[in-house]
């Protein structure tokens, strides 16, 4: 045990002793005199602090006391909320760029050994990567001037969900369907290879619009050593939600925030705690050390209870029982083993129960599956001289929906099984966290995959299909579209469309991605189809904003149909607030550049609306960086200086989210000093400029971003006139356009002929100058005053003079 464990595991023991024994227990068990002294301030500290808050002016107190450090860009306003381990403040950010309130956790102290801050930095990277509308996204995260650790996340302004339900006195299925939005965004995070540890009511808040945000994702693990680390861990959690096996500090995987989930789900439902009084010491002892079974959820209710779920004890016992009661109950076994095999299989009988139809938690008996279709058919079965055909249509429809219940149970059960063996192979594998990647991770992952689930279809298409995904966002190509080809030929066998349409999306995306512009839209118009037809809006809204994006930027014969969809879109999204706020944003960004074609300032009022509401969802996440670029090009033409300052937290946004490494970063950078160039202001260097050209060409030649990014580089170079390293970069911009089926008249071909013709010209290669800059008229002088005609008049001036010095003298 290192020293920060040796730490905590006395302070924790030491505070189950009163406190006047303290002093005499560390003398006694622990001999290293410095350990102790560390042990005994922080008892002294929480001493402190709990009388505080016990005394009627002392909290108030403690509460304005606001800490004058510096948190990255934040500064602390006011504070939220405050724990054992962190104090949670509400915060503003101070340098000016933007306004924005966030949620700011300071942790303890004495948690700034090199060893958490190592894993600190390693945990806050990969929670940074979760991006779900259920769950508040982690924004920054650092040391405070102060040194203090401390994180960012997205603040938000509501009630938890216990005290949200009550106050509104919801009834039981408004309850179960605010539960779901929780199970999706817990979903998620497993489904990224994190297990939150400590699930509860405080930590899930809800907006007076019934949104869902799920708060402190990850910070259990924060705090959490290897795998080795046992009782430390457990004190650290919420003994009131936690599993059994958490209570006695074992290692945890995704069935441990099941039962957290059913704790959850149990006193939503109940207004109970399902073991007995939660203040009992003695209770948490005995669930910690044997099988403490849970009460019956009908056997609970009071009149109190009833009433804040707008209905009788009888009624709600009534509704307790059976199908609610057993998915509870399941939710909350001792043995991790029969617990739900994930939460979407947990999620999904909640949803058979919300439907009347049979749930997976409930013996499937031939009695029971009859019973539940006859209460969901009811009317057409109601006469008596049709019951016997009722029965026998009830009883097959029934059979095929328990087979369909019991083949999506067992693929959660094989995912879930595949999620854990994935969560402890690095524990089993010898490798160097620090240059482990990504891509690795996928290739080990593929290994296994071909090694299991042959034969077990629908388990391996949807794995199959979240490796192709991985290997896209690394831009594996190759890799991916083998994986997401199989992936749909199996659900297309299994006839499942909602899979198919999915599926179908991410591989038009891929051809998106691969240049494949009219593959691309085909598929997206064949996802469009089927969303449709399942009455999906979720993937409606997205096929339609791919759909106009790529008929706009890539085939401009379709400009009217992208001008029709990308209205559509943005509609759909205003009307229905399930879509992500973020997705909406983009696709207003879109709508801007589309409407700026004809109208600028319509254009830059659309950049700036997307801003606005992608941020009260996701205050500094990547998906502005689109939006901010766009918005700083429209600017530049009334204000170089304030473009310049846009361009600079695009990229920001980029680094902060994506790393120095990536060549969405590179390029971000190479924007924003071309647009300060414009400015007036100096380059920084020509090396810099060299660095990032050298990152951008990790894009692959069919990204159309790697010529957006050379074309600023190769600009940057020749204001440098540094024409001999400019030509390499500037003769990439027409392959890269060629792989991206670009039109022949597309006046991007026609600026990358002048930069090139330039370049040549400028080194006195005026045979091919003139060759090249010849093209370079024919395409930008029919292009249109607006954007092309300056850089036309340059391409005549520079062909005149390249053909001037061929001529003979």
């Amino acid at each position: 045990m290192n020293r920060l464990e040796q730490v905590q595991t006395l302070f924790f023991d030491a505070l189950d002793l009163p406190p006047e024994d303290r002093a005499q227990w560390l003398e006694t068990h622990c001999v290293d005199a410095s350990i102790r002294e560390e042990a005994a301030v922080l008892l002294s500290a929480h001493g402190r602090m709990s009388q505080a808050e016990k005394s009627p002016d002392g909290l108030a107190a403690n509460r304005s006391t606001i800490p004058t450090a510096a948190f990255g860009a934040y500064r602390a306003v006011a504070v939220l909320g405050r724990g054992g381990m962190s104090v949670v403040y509400r915060a503003e950010r101070a340098d000016g760029q933007f306004e924005q309130t966030v949620a700011l956790k300071v942790m303890a102290a004495y948690l700034t050994g090199p060893e958490f801050l190592h894993r600190f930095e390693m945990e806050r990277q990969l929670l940074a990567s979760l991006n779900h509308h259920n769950i508040a996204r982690l924004l920054d995260g650092g040391l405070s001037s102060n040194g203090d650790p401390f994180l960012i996340t997205e603040y938000v302004d509501g009630q938890t969900v216990d005290r949200y339900c009550d106050e509104r006195k919801l009834g039981v299925e408004a309850r179960l369907r605010i539960f779901l939005q929780v199970s999706d965004a817990v979903d998620c995070a497993h489904r990224n290879l994190i297990v939150h540890r400590d699930l509860k009511p405080g930590n899930i808040l809800v907006s007076a619009e019934g949104a869902v945000k799920l708060l402190d994702f990850g910070t259990a693990g924060l705090l959490a050593a290897q795998s080795d680390v046992t009782a430390t861990r457990a004190r650290m959690l919420t003994p009131r939600y936690a599993s059994p096996e958490q209570l006695r500090g074992e290692r945890v995987n995704i069935t441990t925030d099941i039962f957290s989930l059913g704790v959850i789900l149990y006193e939503l439902l109940t207004g109970s705690w399902p073991f007995g009084d939660p203040n009992s010491i003695l209770r948490e002892l005995d669930r910690s050390l044997g099988d403490v079974p849970a009460k019956p959820p009908s056997t609970v209710i009071t009149e109190e209870a009833a009433g804040s779920r707008s209905v009788t004890p009888e009624q709600l016992r009534r509704v307790l029982r059976g199908d609610l009661s057993a998915i509870v109950m399941k939710a909350l076994e001792y043995d991790p083993e029969r617990r739900y095999e994930s939460v979407r299989a947990l999620a999904a009988d909640v949803e058979n129960f919300l439907n009347g139809r049979p749930v997976a938690a409930r013996a499937q008996t031939a009695l029971y599956r009859t019973r539940k279709f006859l209460r969901r058919r009811w009317l057409p079965v109601s006469a008596a001289a049709v019951f016997v055909i009722g029965l026998a249509s009830a009883a097959g429809i029934s059979f095929h929906q328990a087979r369909v219940a019991r083949a999506e149970a067992l693929k959660a059960e094989k995912v879930n099984e595949f999620l854990n063996d994935m969560l402890r192979s690095p524990a089993q594998l010898s490798f160097n966290p620090k240059t482990f990647t990504v891509e690795q991770m996928l290739e080990s992952a593929e290994s296994r995959l071909q090694k299991a689930w042959k034969g077990d279809a629908l388990t391996e298409a949807t794995l199959r299909r979240s490796l192709g995904v991985g290997y896209m966002n690394t831009y594996r190509d190759d890799r991916a579209r083998p994986q997401l080809e199989k992936s749909l030929a199996i659900f297309e066998s299994l006839g499942d469309q909602k899979e198919v349409a999915t599926s179908l999306f991410e591989l038009a995306s891929l051809a998106e991605q691969e240049g494949h512009t009219e593959q691309a839209v085909e598929q997206y118009e064949k996802v469009l189809t089927f969303a449709e037809r399942l009455g999906n809006r979720s993937l409606i809204f997205q096929a339609k904003f791919n759909l106009a994006s790529d008929f706009w930027l890539y085939m401009y014969r379709r400009k009217a149909e992208a001008r029709s969809l990308a209205n559509e879109a943005v509609a759909l999204g205003l009307r229905d607030p399930s879509i992500p706020r973020t997705g909406l944003a983009e696709a207003m960004t879109l709508l801007g550049l589309i409407r700026a074609e004809d109208n600028l300032t319509e254009g830059e009022a659309m950049y700036r609306r997307a801003l606005a509401i992608g941020r009260q969802e996701d205050p500094d996440g990547f998906w502005q960086a689109t939006p901010l670029y766009f918005l700083s090009l429209l600017v530049a033409v009334r204000s170089p200086s304030e473009a310049a300052e846009i361009a600079h937290q695009q990229y920001l946004v980029t680094d902060r989210n994506l790393g120095p490494d990536r060549p969405e970063t590179a390029s971000a950078k190479l924007s924003w000093m071309r647009l300060r160039s414009n400015s007036g202001a100096p380059l920084e260097s020509v090396a810099t400029v060299l660095e990032a050209i050298e990152v951008v060409r990790k894009y692959p030649l069919q990204n159309i971003n790697r010529w957006t990014a050379l074309s600023h580089g190769v600009v940057l170079l020749m204001r440098a006139q540094r024409f001999q390293e400019a030509e390499a970069p500037a003769r990439e911009l027409l392959p890269i356009l060629d792989a991206n089926h670009v039109q022949e008249n597309d006046r991007r071909r026609g600026q990358s002929l002048l930069g090139l013709g330039t370049i040549l010209h400028e080194q006195h290669k005026d045979r091919e100058a003139a060759d090249v800059l010849e093209k370079a008229v024919l395409i930008l002088e029919p292009a249109g005053p607006r954007y092309s005609a300056k850089d036309a008049a340059q391409a005549k001036k520079l062909l005149s003079e390249a053909r001037s010095s061929l001529a003979p003298r």
